[in-house]
């Protein structure tokens, strides 16, 4: 299990003996987020000073350090069908990050400036990956058309996509 902190730290738990295997510094900032991206044995660690890690689930050791933006990343999500990171940030911008390279490919204004993306979604069925926002909008992007935003939605309340 990785349990993160508010230190920038994340802990790394064996669940069968219930105890600590390691620790390891990422960030001076706040960790966020920890994802684990099984097909890709990636964890991702998002940080509150805009950078996300990527690390392999062996050993953790960090593979690349990205910046995404001036503020909290808030989640990520991963697109099988473009190889491609997507980053949801705490500034209102998305970042699309190559599932290769591990470099930035895109990034652009998503919602009201200042307002975090925090939530992301991709349905592959209708290839359209959904976001939501702070600004109580869901906004859908069209992944095989260069994340062309097709429709705008406003929510009464701020918006979770599960």
């Amino acid at each position: 299990m990785l349990a993160a902190t508010s230190q920038g730290m994340v802990h790394v738990i064996n669940t069968l003996t219930n105890t600590e295997t390691r620790m390891i510094q990422f960030f001076n900032a706040p960790v966020f987020d920890v994802m684990y991206f099984k097909a890709k044995s990636i964890v991702a660690v998002l940080s509150g000073d805009g950078m996300v890690s990527f690390c392999n689930d062996s050993d953790y050791k960090v593979i690349s350090t990205i910046q995404t933006c001036n503020a909290k990343v808030r989640t990520i999500i991963y697109i099988d069908d473009t190889n491609e990171y997507v980053v949801g940030n705490g500034d209102g911008t998305i970042t699309i990050i190559d599932g290769q390279s591990l470099k930035i490919k895109s990034h652009f204004d998503a919602h009201t400036k200042g307002w975090s993306v925090n939530a992301l979604c991709y349905v592959p069925s209708q290839n359209l990956m959904w976001s939501g926002s702070r600004d109580a909008l869901l906004h859908s992007y069209r992944v095989n058309d260069n994340f062309k935003k097709t429709i705008r939605y406003r929510h009464t309340t701020t918006p979770s996509i599960k």
